[in-house]
């Protein structure tokens, strides 16, 4: 059970970063707490480039990536 309700999930998968694996999808969707969240029902969940985020740092052009990503994705929810 999450203690708060999330409008979205930003996902940042560390592990796909550095080549252990890139399965955070999977995981997330193993977890009852995650897939019983609106964000998730919703399917308000944003998967980010780990690369960018841990190896780059966070760059201006991986911010600039990250809230075109997030534009386009609630350019999505309002049509619906």
């Amino acid at each position: 059970m999450l203690q708060r309700e999330p409008d979205w999930l930003f996902v940042i998968d560390r592990s796909a970063a550095f080549g252990e694996r890139a399965n955070a999808a999977a995981v997330l969707q193993a977890s009852a707490a995650i897939t019983g969240s609106q964000a998730w029902q919703r399917k308000q969940v944003l998967h980010f480039d780990g690369r960018e985020w841990y190896l780059a740092g966070g760059s201006p052009s991986a911010v600039e990536r990250a809230i075109r990503q997030f534009s386009q994705a609630l350019d999505a929810v309002e049509l619906k």
